[in-house]
C-alpha cells in the first residue's frame, strides 16, 4: 500500500513568519480529489477514521469518549462503523 507524506505549516500569529515545526495545528485542509492515496487515515484526539473506496469508516474511539454524544452529534452524516461494540449503537 502506498502512503502519502503530509507537510504541515502554520503561521505564528496574524501575518507572522511560517514555522516549519509546530506542536499543535488548529486546522488542516485536505482534498481527496487531489490525492492519489488509496487509503487515508484521519486521526484526531477523539477518534480514528479511515477513508477508502469512497467510504468514511469510524475505526476507533478514544477511551472515555462516547460515540453518540462525543462524535456523531457533531457530524452532518453518520460514518460506517468498524469497531468492537459498534453494534450496540
Amino acid at each position: 500500500m502506498q502512503k502519502e507524506k503530509v507537510l504541515a505549516t502554520a503561521r505564528n500569529g496574524a501575518g507572522g513568519k511560517m514555522r516549519r515545526s509546530v506542536e499543535r495545528l488548529d486546522h488542516v485542509g485536505f482534498d481527496l480529489a487531489y490525492s492519489r492515496a488509496q487509503e487515508v487515515l484521519y486521526i484526531t484526539e477523539r477518534a480514528t477514521f479511515r477513508w477508502a473506496d469512497g467510504v468514511l469508516t469510524l475505526q476507533e474511539v478514544s477511551p472515555a469518549r462516547d460515540v453518540k454524544t462525543d462524535l456523531l452529534v457533531h457530524m452532518d452524516f453518520e460514518p460506517e462503523l468498524s469497531m468492537a461494540g459498534s453494534d450496540a449503537l
